[in-house]
């Protein structure tokens, strides 16, 4: 049986599918397969997709593969280039608020679990769609 999925793995994963090439296809099989190459983790579709970072980051691979065919390319070398600064600079900016978001999501699980003894079921129950019971600021 394989071991659980740390967040190393998970991040490691991600990072894999960031870089899986635009001109080849795309499948959870053709993944396990190069996670077991690469890394050496040995885990089922079933575990890898029930993680939503690992699952999020699957299918906008597999879209952005898809959409590759439709896509229009820039007029010419410099607005591509501009083009590219700009993606790197909005990339950058979202790993960085991706950082602080996961550095505040442990601090929150830490309190509910550790300080305040929430469940990890409770952690997970849906928000009631009545907007009158959500104090959630829009």
């Amino acid at each position: 049986m394989a071991e659980h999925l740390s967040d190393i793995d998970i991040q490691n994963i991600v990072r894999t599918l960031d870089c899986w090439p635009q001109d080849k296809k795309l499948t959870w099989e053709m993944l396990r397969e190069t996670l077991q190459r690469r890394f050496d983790l040995h885990h089922t579709r079933k575990a890898l997709s029930a993680k939503v970072r690992i699952k999020e980051a699957f299918n906008l691979k597999k879209k952005s593969i898809q959409g590759i065919k439709t896509r229009k390319l820039p007029q010419s070398l410099s607005v591509a280039a501009k083009q590219i600064e700009r993606l790197e600079a909005e990339n950058s900016r979202l790993e960085r608020e991706n950082d602080l978001l996961l550095a505040q999501f442990k601090t929150w699980q830490h309190n509910a679990i550790v300080i305040h003894g929430m469940t990890e079921e409770q952690l997970n129950k849906a928000i009631p769609c009545n907007r009158k019971s959500r104090n959630i600021k829009e």
